[in-house]
C-alpha cells in the first residue's frame, strides 16, 4: 500500500480537536468528532492492508493480530503503568474502584462496556476518569476480532460481495445508532454495534479507492470535493456539542467529510498539500500517543482540583501531551514495531504479562474498596464518599413511593419533580416528619422540564433528550391524573431552570384543571462547588465554619420565583437553609458533608437541611 502523507496529516486534524475539547475549550465544543475521523481512517487503512495481503496470498490472522498488538499495546500499557502511582496517591476510594474496573476492562478490550455502565461520556464525573478514552480502542478491537474473519469467509466471492456486505452492515449499524440515540443514548455512544458503520465507511473506501483513483478525476473536481470534505469536518468540530445526538445521522457529517478527503485529496489539491505539511504529518505520526496521554493528564489535573478552565493550564497540558507522545513514540512505539528488536514471542509474552498485571491490580483495588485505609481516621468519612452510593441514597425512597396508592385514612401528599424532589423526600424522612401522611411520588426528569403548557417549549430541551421526553408525558397518564385528584397537597420540587419558572403559572393552572386542590412549590438549592478532596487533612473545627456562596445563576431563578409566586405557594429553600447572605454551610456540626456535589444532599445533609426547611410556615404543619 502506497504511503500517503495527507492521511497522517488527517490524523493530526483528528487528534488535536479531541485534546482541545477535553481541555474545556469553548472553541472546540465538537472536538470529540475527531474520534469519528480516526474510525474512518482506521477502517480505510486496515482494510486496505488486509485486501492487499489477501491479493498477494500473504494474509494470516496471526500476522494481523500481531501487527495490531505491536501498534496498540506497548504505548497503551506504558501509559497505564505511569497512571498507577498517580491514581494511588490522588484518587479517592470510589475513584480508585472505578479505575480498577477500567484496568480490568482495557486489556480485554471491553472498557467501552465498563464506561457505559459507570457513566455517560459527557458527564462531569467522566472528566476524572484517566482511561475514559480507551473506549475507542475497545470498539476498534471488538470490530477487528470479527472483521478479518468475514473477509476470509467472503473473499472467494469477490470484492463486490465484500462491498455489499460492508454496505448492508453499515446501513444496519447506522440505523441502530439512529434508534439508539432516541432510546438508549449512553450505550449508543459507547458500544461497537452503533459505531461499526464508521469503520465500515473506511472499509468501503478501501474497496473502491483503487478503482476511483485510476479514473483520475479532473483537478477541479478533486479540489472541490476534497475541500467540501474539509468543510464538513470543520463544521462538525466547531458546531457540534454535547447536546448533539451522537452517534446518529449527524455523525455522517464528519465521517463523510473524512471519506471525501481520503478519496479525492492528493498532492495536487490544496487540502492534500495542507495536510501533507511536515508539522501536521509529524503530529499525525505521534497522534496515537497524543491520544493516549491527553486524557490522563486532564483527568488527574481535575482530580487534584487544579483550575483547569484557566488560561495557561489547559495549554500546558496540551503541550505536555505532545511532548510525552513524542517520547513514547520514539522510545516505546517504534522499538516494539521493529521485529528485529522485539520478536513475536517476546511481544505476546509481554502483552499477556502486562494484561495479567493490570487485571490483578484492578481486582485488588476493587476487593480492597479503593483502599480507604490510606487515609487517617479523621479523613476516612470524606475519602470514602462514593458518588454512586450517594446517588442511590438520594433516589431510593423516592422510587419506593413512585405513584404508590394513597392511604385514604391519612393526609395525602403527592410530590412531583426531579432529583431535587428526591432530596426533599429525604429531608423529611431522615427527621421522621410527615409520619402521619400518605406520600406518593412522580419523577419528571430534569432534562424534560417540570412544565405543562399549551405552548411549544421543546426548544428548551436538548435534541438528544427530546424524543424520550415526548414519549414520557407523565401528566397525560391516567395513574398520574388519579394521584393529582386524590391528593390533598401537591408539592413541586425541582432544579428549576429560568425557562421552567417562566411557565409555572401555566403549569399550576393546568394542574388545577387536572384536580389539584393545593399546590406548593419548593425553590431550588445550591451549595456552590463542592470537592470532598479539598477538605482532606482539614481540622474538624475549620470544616464546620466553611461556607460557599450561592452561584449567581441559581440566585436569579430563585428571585424570579419569589417575585412571581405567592408566599402561600412558594417555599424559598435557599433562604430558609442558608439565610439572606446567600452563604451556605458545607458541613454539619459534627463535620459531615451536607451536599456531595453542590446540589444533592448526603444522608447527614438531609437531616441538617430538613430540620431547617421544615421550620418554614408552609411546611411546619408536617413536622
Amino acid at each position: 500500500m502506497k504511503y500517503r502523507r495527507e492521511i497522517d496529516g488527517l490524523r493530526a486534524v483528528a487528534v488535536l480537536p479531541v485534546i482541545f475539547f477535553h481541555s474545556g475549550s469553548e472553541w472546540f465544543k465538537g472536538g470529540f468528532v475527531g474520534v469519528d475521523i480516526f474510525f474512518v481512517i482506521s477502517g480505510y487503512l486496515i482494510t486496505s492492508i488486509i485486501l492487499a495481503e489477501k491479493e498477494a496470498g500473504k494474509f494470516t490472522l496471526l500476522t494481523f493480530y500481531e501487527r495490531r498488538a505491536r501498534r496498540i499495546l506497548p504505548a497503551l500499557f506504558f501509559v497505564m503503568l505511569i497512571c498507577l502511582p498517580f491514581a494511588w496517591y490522588w484518587m479517592l476510594p470510589y475513584q480508585l474502584i472505578d479505575f480498577g474496573q477500567s484496568l480490568i476492562g482495557v486489556p480485554v478490550f471491553s472498557s467501552n462496556v465498563v464506561f457505559w455502565l459507570q457513566s455517560g461520556y459527557f458527564e462531569a464525573a467522566a472528566e476524572k476518569k484517566p482511561l475514559l478514552h480507551t473506549w475507542t480502542l475497545a470498539v476498534e478491537e471488538q470490530f477487528y476480532i470479527i472483521f478479518p474473519l468475514l473477509i476470509i469467509i467472503f473473499w472467494r466471492r469477490g470484492k463486490n460481495w465484500l462491498a455489499v456486505l460492508f454496505s448492508v452492515a453499515a446501513v444496519a449499524s447506522i440505523g441502530l445508532a439512529e434508534w439508539g440515540w432516541w432510546n438508549h443514548p449512553v450505550p449508543n455512544f459507547f458500544l461497537a454495534p452503533t459505531r461499526a458503520w464508521e469503520l465500515l465507511i473506511g472499509s468501503l473506501l478501501a474497496v473502491y479507492y483503487p478503482m476511483l483513483h485510476r479514473r483520475r478525476y479532473l483537478p477541479p473536481v478533486s479540489q472541490l470535493v476534497s475541500f467540501a470534505g474539509f468543510v464538513l469536518i470543520t463544521y462538525a468540530i466547531f458546531n457540534f456539542d454535547k447536546e448533539t445526538p451522537y452517534p446518529s445521522v449527524y455523525t455522517l457529517i464528519p465521517t463523510l467529510g473524512t471519506a471525501l478527503i481520503i478519496l479525492f485529496s492528493n498532492p495536487d489539491t490544496i487540502v492534500g498539500r495542507v495536510l501533507a505539511h511536515r508539522w501536521l504529518v509529524g503530529i499525525g505520526l505521534i497522534s496515537y500517543s497524543i491520544y493516549l496521554w491527553h486524557q490522563p493528564l486532564f483527568a488527574f489535573a481535575r482530580i487534584r482540583n487544579f483550575d483547569v478552565p484557566n488560561t495557561w493550564l489547559p495549554s500546558l497540558l496540551c503541550v505536555s501531551s505532545i511532548v510525552l507522545a513524542y517520547l513514547t513514540w520514539q522510545y516505546v512505539e517504534r522499538p516494539f514495531r521493529d521485529k528485529q528488536i522485539v520478536n513475536r514471542k517476546v511481544l505476546f509474552f509481554s502483552a499477556l504479562s502486562m494484561s495479567a498485571l493490570m487485571i490483578s491490580i484492578g481486582t485488588v483495588f476493587i476487593l480492597k474498596d479503593g483502599y480507604a485505609s490510606r487515609y487517617p481516621e479523621s479523613d476516612r468519612y470524606l475519602a470514602s464518599l462514593s458518588f454512586s452510593d450517594q446517588k442511590w441514597y438520594v433516589s431510593r425512597r423516592f422510587y419506593d413511593a413512585q405513584l404508590s396508592a394513597f392511604d385514604a385514612r391519612r393526609p395525602k401528599i403527592f410530590i412531583v419533580g426531579d432529583s431535587y424532589a428526591m432530596d426533599f423526600v429525604n429531608t423529611y424522612s431522615e427527621n421522621d416528619y410527615m409520619r402521619n401522611a400518605s406520600v406518593s411520588t412522580l419523577l419528571v426528569k430534569a432534562e424534560c422540564g417540570l412544565v405543562i403548557s399549551g405552548r411549544d417549549f421543546s426548544s428548551h430541551i436538548s435534541p438528544a433528550k427530546r424524543a424520550s421526553c415526548e414519549r414520557r408525558k407523565p401528566f397525560e397518564q391516567e395513574k398520574t391524573i388519579n394521584r393529582i385528584k386524590e391528593s390533598d397537597v401537591l408539592i413541586l420540587a425541582a432544579a428549576w431552570k429560568l425557562w421552567e419558572a417562566q411557565y409555572l403559572d401555566e403549569t399550576m393552572t393546568a394542574l388545577k384543571r387536572l384536580g389539584a386542590k393545593k399546590i406548593l412549590v419548593v425553590g431550588r438549592k445550591n451549595f456552590g462547588k463542592v470537592e470532598p478532596i479539598s477538605y482532606l487533612g482539614m481540622p474538624n473545627d475549620q470544616r464546620k465554619d466553611l461556607t460557599n456562596a450561592v452561584e449567581e445563576s441559581h440566585h436569579v431563578v430563585n428571585e424570579f420565583m419569589k417575585k412571581n409566586l405567592s408566599s402561600e405557594i412558594f417555599i424559598d429553600f435557599q433562604n430558609t437553609v442558608c439565610g439572606d447572605e446567600k452563604l451556605c454551610p458545607l458541613f454539619t456540626a459534627d463535620s459531615r458533608l451536607i451536599s456531595y456535589d453542590g446540589g444533592h444532599l448526603t444522608k447527614e445533609g438531609a437531616t441538617y437541611v430538613g430540620e431547617r426547611l421544615f421550620t418554614h410556615p408552609l411546611l411546619a404543619q408536617f413536622r
